[in-house]
């Protein structure tokens, strides 16, 4: 990025990757950053339920709210999660006898974790591949070297913003739904 003081410059830097990782997540269905997601619905489901969010980082976990109006969790042994890519599929098993819930609206509740490993974590368990990592960081570079166009009118948006390296490589990675 060629920063000329790194500490001042750094909040500045920071936002515009957080900038890059939301530009990336829109079109490719990755999580680029860890996050907790919590997806409450009116009802349980028949069949299965896709998730586009991934990579999945733990079995998600699915609650109802009782007649206490306390989230109680499904057993783990009535709910399976199959993980593709970028996405899962979170079902209940044949026969399943949904609980009497409290309310009629909002009282299911599908909590998951996805997103690849920060920087800081230990061990190779979820990664970023080398392919999302140049994308992120030539755009994060774009931005930084634009920065001052950026809040300018005639400043180019959304996918002709980016340098067309970023925008080849992004084509890898893009998914259509």
């Amino acid at each position: 990025l060629h920063v000329d003081d790194p500490e001042d410059e750094e909040e500045t830097v920071l936002g515009m990757a957080h900038a890059a990782c939301a530009f990336i997540e829109k079109r490719t269905g990755y999580v680029l950053l860890p996050t907790e997601y919590s997806i409450t619905m009116s009802r349980f489901w028949s069949g299965g339920l896709e998730v586009l969010r991934g990579p999945l980082r733990s079995d998600p976990v699915l609650e109802y709210q009782s007649d206490r109006n306390v989230w109680d969790a499904v057993p783990d042994s009535d709910v399976w999660a199959s993980r593709q890519d970028r996405q899962f599929t979170v079902r209940t098993i044949t026969g399943f006898n949904a609980p009497q819930v409290w309310q009629p609206e909002d009282c299911v509740r599908l909590k998951f974790s996805a997103g690849f490993d920060a920087a800081d974590e230990t061990g190779p368990t979820l990664p970023i591949e080398d392919g999302l990592r140049m994308i992120l960081m030539l755009i994060t570079g774009h931005y930084y070297q634009n920065r001052e166009m950026l809040g300018a009118a005639d400043a180019k948006t959304g996918a002709e913003a980016v340098e067309l390296g970023a925008t080849s490589l992004l084509g890898a990675y893009r998914q259509f739904w």
